[in-house]
């Protein structure tokens, strides 16, 4: 596929500002920590560069679950100029739940997000980076951020091993709706 975008920049911050204070006698110390972590992207290849980006608002029915074909095909995920998700490698994932809220020990609208094999003609959800749960579960009003920034590579995705991405509605009453932004290097 040949790339079409002949530009494309963008950044992300991550912000957190905590304050704790303890009341002692006739004061009241304050700890505070304030941390910022900023992540820029220019048009390329390298460190720091996507040529790709691709993003979506979905909505999964009661129970069912999709597969992103991060590796994808003609027709399917179009980006806003008509070409199809086509990653080599992803540099930025953004997913969102934007479902209504969530009651404490309901699994309404908790969409679940991991990776997928297909072995034997079957898909099978498995763990993309060994980190021992084979999903991530995102609550409504949650978001959920993946970001590399150290090298050209990002998290590859171009082989039938890491190229599917699942996202699994887990409620049995609700449907789940969320937001998905993707950005990385086109497969040449």
């Amino acid at each position: 596929m040949a790339r079409t975008l002949t530009a494309l920049s963008g950044n992300s911050r991550l912000t957190i500002n905590l304050q704790g204070q303890k009341a002692r006698d006739l004061s009241t110390p304050t700890d505070a920590l304030s941390y910022t972590s900023a992540l820029g992207f220019t048009f390329g290849r390298g460190a720091n560069q996507v040529d790709m980006k691709w993003a979506d608002q979905r909505e999964l029915g009661v129970g069912l679950s999709e597969v992103i074909d991060l590796a994808g095909s003609p027709g399917l995920n179009n980006d806003a100029f008509g070409d199809f998700l086509n990653l080599e490698s992803v540099k930025l994932l953004v997913i969102e739940n934007t479902s209504l809220a969530y009651a404490e020990g309901d699994a309404t609208s908790i969409i679940w997000v991991g990776g997928a094999i297909i072995f034997d003609g079957v898909e099978t959800s498995y763990d993309y980076y060994y980190t021992g749960s084979c999903e991530l579960p995102i609550f409504p009003g949650e978001t959920k951020l993946l970001a590399s920034r150290v090298d050209a590579l990002g998290y590859p995705c171009y082989d039938e091993f890491r190229d599917r991405l699942v996202v699994r509605n887990a409620s049995a009453s609700a449907e789940a709706q969320y937001k998905i932004i993707i950005a990385g290097n086109v497969l040449l």
